[in-house]
């Protein structure tokens, strides 16, 4: 899940499962762990192992 991002670069990998705060800066650095949540500038690892069910309720057919 990605909010609000400033920048990410072309090579960075952002791996499923991963929460992404808004305006967070992923400019140059490559995250590899999964259920993470991801915030800051420069963007860090903030909280791991996260799990969350997504919910769709607002999505027309």
């Amino acid at each position: 899940m990605i909010l609000s991002i400033q920048h990410i670069n072309n090579n960075v990998t952002i791996p499923d499962n991963t929460i992404i705060e808004a305006n967070s800066n992923v400019v140059s650095k490559t995250f590899k762990e999964e259920y993470t949540a991801i915030t800051g500038n420069p963007a860090k690892i903030i909280k791991q192992i996260i799990y969350w069910k997504p919910t769709f309720d607002n999505i027309d057919s």
